[in-house]
């Protein structure tokens, strides 16, 4: 497990974000992401598809979510 990992997620945790999500090509570090409390990983050498459309969801929620106010 590599250190920036770590270092990212919490660090990001710091900022209380809605959504952490981590992409890298290393699968032991996208699992200490996830274990550490990424909302999402993704693979970028193959799931860049998957990326995409979870952008594109999340983006669609925060507009659904600020039309209601």
């Amino acid at each position: 497990m590599r250190a920036c990992v770590i270092a990212a997620v919490m660090t990001a945790k710091l900022f209380s974000p809605s959504r952490i999500v981590v992409v890298d090509p290393a699968e032991t570090r996208r699992s200490a992401a996830k274990q550490l409390g990424a909302d999402a990983v993704f693979d970028k050498s193959t799931e860049i598809d998957a990326l995409v459309e979870y952008c594109m969801a999340e983006r669609g929620k925060a507009e659904s979510a600020s039309a209601a106010f």
